[in-house]
């Protein structure tokens, strides 16, 4: 998930409207001091995804800044090539109030309601709020709760985040289906059980079965009747014996008187007896040496690879020979359009790869395009941001000449004004001066007067001048003396004269020295306004060359901005403004009038670069939605068609060592077998195999005739050595016991 554009209103840190772009930039750091709000925007990106906080999942609604009775956060992000833009409302008193709406940019899909929001953004995100938050965002102090999770813990977690739930319920499904296939399997197996594995084969096995055992009895028939023929004879042996040892008893009872009869009967008897021997001999050397040739025989075809093992192993291998081979070819033939398929599924994977990889190649100068475009736009939003300021800052500087100006005219105003008061304020001061000297020459004069009369009463005429020690003449009188009245009446017109001279004098002092502080504000404002003057022009060429900045990043871009008329029409401002206004608000509305042509170019430039990165980068995303979806399309192809490689591989394997075990098969067959097959044991045909088998058939049937026989002459042979047997006790019996009970007593005789 990748956010691409946030906007909040009335939530915690942002009371005011905020919107934050993260597109085009592959990494976002939120910087700033304690309280600035870094937080509140991972805040709002969980509040847009799960509708709870970082921080607290039960109550959101703290979320509301302080003082906003509503709070508003909007989250466009992209997530597996999709754009989903998700806008939630919550108000602080009326909890009904609110809006939930998520929207699929790029399919149209809409849905409203918290609850149904919620859960299509979690199957979308495949994550839960818990697990968000320990592999997402990791809240303050909690970065390690994945790592520091019970095993249990983590494991949900990791499963949910990597969707392996579904493939646990998938699991539980399919165990569910194994169990139940399983049970129908046994039932079936159970069943099947009391059937033939193949019930044709069975069949055609049970009638050859059936035809060998009608052979088999033939040939029993024939050695029941040979075993019934000796059986007889020995009965008649063994009654030849009976009436031999009856001869005998009879003849050992006789005295030894009749001997020459006694031999005479017993010559024919045992000559009867050697006959039957010799002819039981006779009977006994043909069965052995009849048995020699036959099993001469089976040993020679065993020797030969055509005994009867090998010919019934080479019955079952014949038997399905023809069919398993027309099952390979029909394999082979199936495995060689396989490939030929999977060669040309490859060939179109290549193919629609370098397609993709060409189209790619071919959106890059688009994506450029539209990164320079972004980059563009930023730079000429810095720089609109900068021409702005610079554009406040020269008509602010020239608002100032303005003031200077004033300020200036209305020192030189109070200067005047000053100056025409010092004339009359000397004048008085003249005046007060002459009359404080007046005063004072006045009272200086009554004083020394005083002071005559005072040494004249003292002296005489006649007598010596202390002053000037002359003669007084001879009428002199002392003058009479001043008057205390008139001397104190000159003291206090004295002090009121000095009281008006200081007076005056202070007031022209004040005069003059608001005269010098006029010149020196006239001076001072002088110097400020050409200053200010100064300031103005330097503020205007800053924004003049900011103007020229912006028409150049403009002139890449499909925005236009009139750096020159922009320049004509800040100028003009500046020489309107720096006339001295009749007031503030008069102008205000001059400085408003001037710069909104220019704020308006700056705007509408700013925004032409903004709409043309904006139409270049959703080209761009359309684009590359396209070509990544269908990358991703054949990535999916690309899967499945390694998966057929692979069946396709182990079935050529499989269909190799079943094609090798044919013909190990086949070479294990008798060579005289082999020869009527042919060279390739997959090309065998069915009449091949027939064929075959046919001669299989009619060789172990010859064999099975051998083995037949060679019992015959076994069972002859024995009958015979029983016959032998019983010949021999017969012999014992009627002629070699009378012949030594007649020597016993012709013995006693001539003892």
């Amino acid at each position: 998930m990748r956010p691409l554009a946030l906007s909040l209103t009335g939530f915690r840190s942002y009371p005011t409207p905020v919107t934050v772009e993260f597109t085009g930039r592959s990494l976002v750091a939120a910087l700033g001091d304690t309280g600035a709000g870094k937080s509140s925007l991972l805040d709002a990106i969980t509040f847009a995804l799960f509708r709870k906080s970082s921080w607290d999942a039960k109550e959101p609604r703290q979320l509301i800044a302080d003082g906003a009775q509503a709070m508003s956060v909007e989250l466009t992000f992209l997530h597996d090539g999709q754009r989903w833009h998700v806008h939630r409302t919550m108000h602080a008193t009326n909890a009904n109030a609110g809006r939930h709406h998520l929207k699929n940019l790029d399919t149209g899909e809409e849905i409203d309601n918290a609850t149904a929001v919620d859960a299509r953004i979690r199957t979308v995100l495949q994550m839960s709020y818990d697990t968000f938050l320990r592999v997402g965002l990791l809240p303050q102090g909690k970065f390690d709760q994945l790592l520091t999770a019970a095993p249990r813990e983590r494991s949900e977690r990791l499963r949910e985040l990597f969707g392996a739930e579904s493939l646990e319920s998938v699991q539980q499904m399919a165990a569910r289906h194994c169990l139940t296939l399983k049970g129908l399997l046994g039932d079936a197996r159970v069943k099947r059980a009391v059937m033939p594995e193949d019930p044709e084969q069975a069949a055609a096995e049970a009638g050859k079965a059936a035809d060998a055992a009608t052979a088999r009895a033939e040939r029993l028939n024939t050695a029941i009747d040979r075993i019934t023929a000796l059986q007889e004879e020995t009965t008649t042996a063994r009654a030849v014996a009976e009436a031999a040892a009856t001869a005998a008893r009879t003849l050992s009872a006789r005295t030894v008187t009749d001997a020459h009869t006694v031999l005479d009967e017993l010559e024919p008897v045992a000559a009867a007896i050697a006959s039957r021997r010799d002819t039981l001999d006779q009977r006994a050397a043909q069965a052995a040496t009849r048995e020699g040739e036959l099993t001469a025989a089976i040993t020679a075809a065993d020797t030969g690879g055509e005994g009867g093992d090998a010919l019934g192993k080479a019955a079952v291998v014949l038997e399905t020979l023809a069919e398993r081979a027309e099952e390979h070819r029909g394999e082979r033939d199936r495995l060689a359009a396989l490939t030929e398929q999977l060669a040309n599924e490859s060939a179109a994977i290549v193919a629609t790869e370098a397609e993709l990889t060409k189209r790619a190649d071919h959106a890059k100068p688009l994506a450029e395009a539209a990164r320079a475009a972004a980059d563009a736009s930023q730079e000429i939003r810095t720089c609109a941001t900068t021409v702005r300021t610079l554009v406040t800052a020269a008509i602010s500087t020239v608002r100032r000449v303005a003031d200077t100006a004033s300020d200036q005219a209305a020192a030189v105003a109070k200067r005047d004004v000053v100056r025409e008061d010092v004339g009359p304020l000397q004048a008085e001061s003249a005046t007060a001066e002459k009359d404080a000297t007046n005063a004072e020459t006045q009272l200086e004069t009554l004083q020394l007067r005083d002071k005559a009369a005072a040494i004249a009463a003292e002296l005489h005429p006649g007598g010596d001048c202390l002053v000037c020690r002359r003669k007084l003449p001879a009428d002199f009188e002392p003058a009479s003396e001043t008057g205390t009245a008139e001397l104190a009446a000159a003291r206090e017109q004295l002090r009121e004269a000095k009281a008006s001279r200081d007076k005056a004098a202070g007031r022209l002092a004040e005069a003059r020295a608001a005269v010098t502080a006029a010149e020196e504000a006239v001076s001072e404002r002088g110097r400020e306004h050409q200053s200010t003057q100064h300031k103005a022009q330097d503020a205007t060429a800053n924004a003049v060359r900011a103007f020229a900045d912006l028409a150049a990043l403009a002139a890449a871009t499909k925005a236009d901005f009139d750096a020159e008329s922009a320049a004509a029409t800040l100028t003009a401002a500046a020489a309107a403004l720096a006339l001295p206004a009749a007031d503030a608000a008069h102008l205000e509305q001059s400085s408003e009038r001037y710069t909104a042509p220019i704020t308006d170019a700056v705007t509408a430039c700013e925004q032409a670069a903004a709409a043309h990165a904006e139409r270049l980068q959703s080209d761009v995303h359309g684009r590359t939605a396209v070509i990544e979806a269908e990358r991703k399309a054949l990535a999916g192809r690309r899967s499945s068609h390694q998966r057929d490689l692979d069946d396709a591989a182990a079935a050529s394997e499989r269909h190799a060592r079943a094609v090798a075990r044919m013909a190990a098969e086949v070479r294990a067959l008798p060579v005289r077998i082999q020869a009527m097959l042919p060279g390739e044991a997959i090309d065998v045909s069915a009449d091949d195999a027939a064929a075959a088998a046919a001669a299989v058939a009619a060789r172990l049937t010859e064999i099975q005739g051998l083995f037949d026989e060679r019992e015959t002459q076994r069972s002859h042979k024995d009958a015979v050595l029983d016959l032998q047997r019983a010949l021999d006790q017969e012999n014992r019996t009627a002629v070699e016991r009378p012949l030594n009970e007649l020597r016993g007593a012709l013995g006693r005789v001539f003892n």
